[in-house]
């Protein structure tokens, strides 16, 4: 029940894969960040509230079941918001994993058959990743800052290899071509 948002959906291998938001609904009407002070429900009060977000996979061919196979150890991680596979110049393939976090900091996780999930190293602006497209050989990310009220300060970033070079920050300023330092 605390699964309550499939928000991202992404192949990979034979397998589907879903992330999750968990508690999403409560979380929002229990902080008064938007609808100010209100008792929430007790169909939406969850019992021993959970918000360690989720990934499960399902194989494509159907055979089997659905399958658990990362819980949120303790990165402050909600939910994961977009999932994209991804080929790299040098060949890998992975899936990322773009999360929706209670930190000032982006974080994404990268998954390979061989290592499985793991953070990738980050100091990104953002509180939660909104959408990922593969464009032109590169890996865009775009993102919301940690205050997702504030959607007028959407952040993009851009990398052909995440874990190794990091991302670089796009200036939205008007030039499609400057970068700016972050």
């Amino acid at each position: 029940m605390q699964n309550n948002y499939a928000w991202s959906v992404a192949e990979f291998g034979e397998y589907l894969y879903v992330g999750t938001g968990r508690n999403i609904v409560y979380s929002v009407l229990s902080s008064g960040a938007i609808f100010g002070d209100i008792e929430v429900p007790e169909e939406l009060t969850p019992k021993n509230p959970d918000f360690s977000g989720e990934i499960w996979r399902y194989r494509k061919d159907g055979c089997g079941e659905w399958e658990r196979v990362f819980k949120e150890p303790s990165l402050g991680i909600v939910g994961f918001r977009f999932m994209i596979s991804y080929k790299s110049p040098s060949g890998e393939k992975a899936l990322y994993a773009g999360c929706a976090t209670f930190s000032p900091n982006l974080l994404v996780l990268k998954y390979t058959d061989e290592e499985g999930w793991r953070p990738l190293p980050s100091l990104l602006q953002g509180g939660s990743t909104r959408t990922m497209v593969v464009y032109n050989n590169k890996l865009y990310l775009a993102a919301l800052p940690g205050n997702e009220l504030q959607v007028s300060n959407t952040l993009l970033y851009v990398s052909e290899d995440p874990e190794q070079n990091g991302w670089e920050q796009i200036d939205l300023s008007g030039d499609p071509e400057k970068k700016s330092s972050g």
